[in-house]
């Protein structure tokens, strides 16, 4: 019989803007759109789309687009482009990668976009604002406290009361006799309204294993609040805590036993029933 322990723990708080797109002022011909996150995890490479338009590449002979890409900002030491330039391109539809900083704290990526044919060009530039931030840190420990292995465990993590909730991550874990895994998470990708929002962590939340409760569910959901009246001390964008649900429940995995038959040569060895 294996017994698993699920805890789940919140260690730190930052919340990621969704994709959006973005454009440029109409300060000439040449126009940017820009759809990316305005707000990266730290240490998150997120890719970004922009698309060049307009410009002399419309109308002259032999159009075409290109780009140059540049980082700046008091934390963009540690940041990365996975490439600074790029075309020419007719259609004018570019991809770059940002890895943000290390460290939280905003920096800017300035994207120059040119729009040429063979007699002339023209540019346009766009100055992107990134906010690096702590994401949440989802954790979930499982304790096998059997002296057999598991292999393969599933565990989930939800956005919302229950299982049917927006699903963030999923993943499975080895978890080896008398031991404990842990399963973490980043989180940067929803960007929540004021108020009440709840986070659910199951084991097995497909029934994929043979199960037997003997307390409890399989799954844990945790409340926290966001510019909600009364949790001012909540609400910042580095809101760092820990919390510690306790047991959640115990989860016995039982595996097909196989008997010998008597008066068979070469039969396998018996299982004892655990």
């Amino acid at each position: 019989m294996i017994s698993l322990v699920l805890v789940l723990a919140m260690v730190a708080v930052a919340f990621g803007a969704m994709l959006q797109p973005v454009s440029a002022d109409d300060s000439s011909s040449v126009s940017i759109e820009v759809t990316g996150p305005t707000k990266l995890g730290i240490g998150v490479k997120q890719m970004y789309k922009f698309i060049v338009s307009g410009g002399p590449a419309v109308d002259g002979p032999n159009g075409n687009y290109s780009w140059t890409a540049s980082l700046s900002g008091k934390y963009a030491g540690t940041a990365k482009l996975s490439a600074s330039s790029g075309g020419p391109s007719t259609n004018g539809t570019f991809f770059m990668n940002v890895t943000a900083p290390s460290t939280a704290g905003t920096f800017y990526v300035t994207i120059i976009g040119k729009s040429a044919n063979a007699t002339t060009n023209n540019t346009q530039t766009y100055k992107l604002t990134i906010d690096a931030v702590n994401p949440i840190v989802l954790k979930a420990t499982i304790d096998n406290a059997a002296n057999v292995t598991v292999k393969a465990v599933p565990v989930s993590f939800y956005f919302g009361e229950s299982t049917s909730g927006d699903l963030i991550y999923n993943t499975t874990v080895d978890v080896a006799a008398l031991s404990k895994a842990t399963v973490s998470y980043n989180w940067t990708t929803y960007s929540l309204s004021n108020g009440k929002h709840f986070i659910t962590v199951a084991i097995d939340p497909n029934s994929t294993f043979v199960t037997l409760l003997d307390t409890g569910a399989k799954t844990q959901t945790l409340t926290i609040y966001y510019g909600a009246s009364g949790y001012e001390g909540l609400n910042a964008w580095l809101w760092a805590f820990v919390v510690v649900l306790g047991v959640l429940f115990f989860l016995i995995y039982r595996q097909p036993t196989k008997y010998k038959k008597k008066g068979v040569k070469g039969a396998g060895k018996t299982q004892k029933k655990k």
